[in-house]
Parts: C-alpha cells; sequence; structure tokens
C-alpha cells in the first residue's frame, strides 16, 4: 500500500466534496430524499450525503491504491524473475559454447536443452542445438532446430548460417545455393566468406562458368595480399572449362585457352600436360615434346620430366629419349635431376657403364638419396659387385620402404598412382607432384633450391 497515493486521493476527493458542498448549498435544499429497491422513502441531510459521498470515496481510493501496489509488486516480482531466468540462461549458453570448445558434446548439449526446456523460443539455445546436432552427423534434426529459429526469426544470421552447413553436410547443393542467396541479402552478411562457399558449390556441380563469375567478386572483395591466389583460382577455371572441350569439336578453342592462360601464367603445369596430350592424340610429339620440354625449362618440376621420358619410350624413341636428357644435362650443369634421369635410361636399356658412371658424379653431389644408392646397388649387382650390392640394398631398405613412383597433392597431401591435373581429395589444381619418397624428389642438392612457383 502507497499511504503517498492515499494521501493525494483523499486531499483530492475532499478538495471536490467541499467545492459541490458550496455549489449545492446555493441552489439546492438542505435535505435529500432517498428511494432504494425493497426500502421506503426516507430524507436524508445533505451533508450526510456529503460525508458518506467522502467516505465512500477514500474507501475507492484506498482499494485502488492497494490494487495499484498489489501490481506493481507482481510485475517487479515477474520482471526479477525474467531477469533471473535470463541471467541462468545466458550462463547456461556460455557453459555450452565452452563445453563445445573443448569437445564435450554431450555436456553442451544438455545444457542448450535446460535453456529450450525453459524458454522453448530461446533463438541461440535453437542455433546451437542445431549446431550440436549436426557436429553428431544428425543432420535432419540440425536442419529443424534452425528452420525453428528462423520461424521465430526470418532472417536470424546465425540460424541461417548453421542451416547452410546442415544441407552442405547432407549434400543438398541446391537448398545450400539459395540459403547463401538468402544470407547475402542480409546487410551484415560476410559477403567474401559466403562467395567463396558459393565458387565451391558450382565446382562441385561442375558449372564452371558460374563458378568463375561468382570468384571475380570473390577477387574484387579480397584483400590485395590474397588477390593472386584468388586469380590463380580464376585461372584454374577457366582451365577447366577448356578441359571439358578436348575430345570435342570446339578441341581448338580448348587448345587456345591453355596457351593464354601460359602466357600469363608460365608455371601452370596441367596447361602444359593437356597441350601435349592433343599434340600426342594428333600424333604431333614434336610439338607434344617441345610443350613439355619449355614447361620443364620455365617451371623446373619433375612431373614434366618423367612425362617426356614417358613418351618418348611409347613413341619408342629410346635414342632420342638419351639424346634429351644428355643435351639437358650439359645444358643445365648446376641441375640434377636431368642427369639422373639420363643414369636411369642408361640402366634401363642395359647401358650400365654409363649409367654407373652418371651415378658416380650424382653421388659426389648429392647429400644422401636412397633412391640413388639404390640403383647403383642396382649397377654394382650387374657388375657382379654382390656383396657391395648386397650391403647397400641393406642400407637403403633402412633409410625407407617405398621406391615406387607415386604423386601427390602439395595442399592436401593425398598421394595417387598417377599424375592428375586437379586433386580429388582438396579439388586444387595444379598442386600434383612427385612425393617425397620418389627417385627425384629424394635427390637433395647440396646448394641449389628449388625455383618459386605463381600456384
Amino acid at each position: 500500500m502507497n499511504i503517498k497515493n492515499i494521501a493525494i486521493y483523499t486531499v483530492v476527493i475532499i478538495f471536490i466534496l467541499f467545492i459541490l458542498l458550496i455549489a449545492y448549498n446555493n441552489v439546492a435544499p438542505t435535505t435529500v430524499d432517498l428511494k432504494f429497491i425493497g426500502i421506503k422513502e426516507f430524507t436524508v441531510p445533505t451533508w450526510a450525503v456529503m460525508v458518506a459521498s467522502f467516505v465512500v470515496g477514500l474507501i475507492v481510493a484506498f482499494i485502488w491504491s492497494i490494487f495499484l501496489s498489489a501490481m506493481h509488486g507482481i510485475e517487479s516480482l515477474s520482471t526479477r524473475k525474467r531477469i533471473k531466468v535470463k541471467q541462468r540462461h545466458s550462463e547456461d549458453y556460455q557453459e555450452g559454447l565452452r563445453q563445445l570448445l573443448l569437445g564435450n558434446i554431450k555436456e553442451a548439449e544438455a545444457l542448450f536443452k535446460r535453456i529450450l526446456k525453459t524458454d522453448r523460443k530461446d533463438l541461440k539455445a535453437l542455433t546451437a542445438m542445431g549446431n550440436v546436432k549436426r557436429m553428431q552427423c544428425q543432420y535432419q534434426e540440425a536442419e529443424e532446430y534452425h528452420l525453428k529459429a528462423l520461424l521465430l526469426e526470418e532472417n536470424y544470421m546465425p540460424a541461417l548460417e548453421g542451416l547452410y552447413y546442415d544441407y552442405r553436410c547432407e549434400g543438398k547443393r541446391e537448398l545450400a545455393r539459395k540459403t547463401i542467396d538468402r544470407i547475402l541479402s542480409q546487410g551484415d552478411a560476410d559477403r567474401l566468406k559466403y562467395n567463396k562457399e558459393l565458387v565451391q558449390i558450382h565446382i562441385e556441380e561442375c558449372e564452371w562458368d558460374k563458378a568463375k563469375d561468382v570468384q571475380d567478386a570473390v577477387i574484387k572483395l579480397s584483400p590485395k595480399t590474397d588477390r593472386k591466389a584468388e586469380q590463380m583460382l580464376s585461372v584454374a577455371l577457366e582451365y577447366q572449362e577448356a578441359v571439358d572441350l578436348v575430345g570435342t569439336e570446339d578441341e581448338k578453342d580448348a587448345e587456345k585457352t591453355f596457351k593464354k592462360i601460359l602466357k600469363k601464367y608460365k608455371t601452370f603445369i596441367p596447361a602444359y600436360v593437356r597441350l601435349s596430350q592433343i599434340y600426342s592424340a594428333d600424333e604431333d610429339y614434336a610439338n607434344a615434346l617441345k610443350v613439355l620440354s619449355e614447361g620443364y625449362n620455365v617451371a623446373k618440376e619433375p612431373v614434366l620430366l618423367k612425362m617426356i621420358e614417358d613418351l618418348y619410350i611409347s613413341t619408342n624413341q629410346p635414342d632420342d629419349a638419351i639424346e634429351f636428357f644428355k643435351n639437358l644435362s650439359d645444358k643445365m650443369p648446376d641441375e640434377v635431376l636431368p642427369l639422373f634421369m639420363l643414369g636411369k635410361l642408361y640402366y634401363r636399356f642395359e647401358m650400365i657403364q654409363e649409367a654407373r658412371s652418371v651415378f658416380d658424379k650424382l653421388h659426389a653431389q648429392l647429400e644422401y638419396s636412397p633412391t640413388l644408392e639404390y640403383f647403383i646397388a642396382k649397377t654394382e649387382s650387374r657388375e657382379g659387385k654382390t656383396k657391395e650390392a648386397i650391403k647397400r640394398f641393406k642400407n637403403v631398405i633402412r633409410k625407407t620402404h617405398l621406391l615406387d613412383m607415386n604423386y601427390s597433392c602439395s595442399a592436401c597431401c593425398f598421394v595417387y598412382d598417377k599424375w592428375i591435373d586437379r586433386c580429388p581429395g582438396c579439388g586444387s589444381w595444379n598442386t600434383m607432384t612427385l612425393t617425397a619418397k620418389n627417385e627425384l624428389n629424394e635427390l637433395e642438392i647440396k646448394h641449389i633450391s628449388p625455383p618459386p612457383r605463381d600456384f
């Protein structure tokens, strides 16, 4: 009960009654005839009516004041309760996030569930529960939680982002793309991030032209320090468009595209390989070898030397192969790889003395190479030096267990049996190289470092 309010109401009522009493006494009789249902009519002095009115007014004011005070108290209590619940939800939510960072998914889930048990419309908890379900690979449930959040607030960004990743995990690329469109329509969207995501979706759908259009926007949005890498992805997409034309009536357009790419990006290895394959398919082996040679001269990529060797062998030109690697070794005396390939060819064609001479020369230049030791041991074996060969073989076995030619992606380290222009593991172009355990990359030169690469 608020005494101040009662006093105010009472003063107001007294003032009003006082005015009315004065006015009434000047124009009305001093008595009033009253009649109630079921009661005989009776006469009451005017002052008694005024006093009764005052008392009734005072009681009404008192009751109204009590009512207002009670309502205020209830509202205050409710507000304090809401604040307390909200504070507890906030603490549970923060603790849930902390548990997620620690990898305690079950504990985080229990905390988010506790929030939703009290408030089923808590946007943060709904979104977090969706993310937890996605972590548990329960994609359908994750999607449902995020959609519930979006029903409450149509453009709630965390829920939109969560829904996008739900669709990505489920492989629903079209729905993921539409969700990105919704995200990008918001003013506070991370445009660079989600344009990159959109590029990846188009790449997965093999929509190279659409991917390239979006990639142009990515390049504009990217900081200057990242633009070179993003431009290389744009080149890779242009390259892939041309690859799809190889073997069709538009193959000449593909050839022009590969040449255009190499004119601007001289170390884009897949373009050299594709060009050489086009020429080889037309039995234009001279141009095929010329393209691969130009590529090696620029990029110093061992893959290209291996392809040159394979092309010579497949076209039955062993003498030309030996002559090529001999000339290349003379032209590049500081490069070990051409000399090593020459030694390999000598050994392959049963020219044991020449092979041993090359391997001995390399042995004097290198720190250590298990593969070189392996080939020296093979030549020793062919020369009849069995004991020396066995000793060397044992030493190689202790150093390495894999001598086969294979290829690895420099971006994700996946290993493959053959060279490919694009890694199936991570989707990167121009990242395939001979592995560190093969016969070329194990040649560690004492004073020569590998050349820089554009991509």
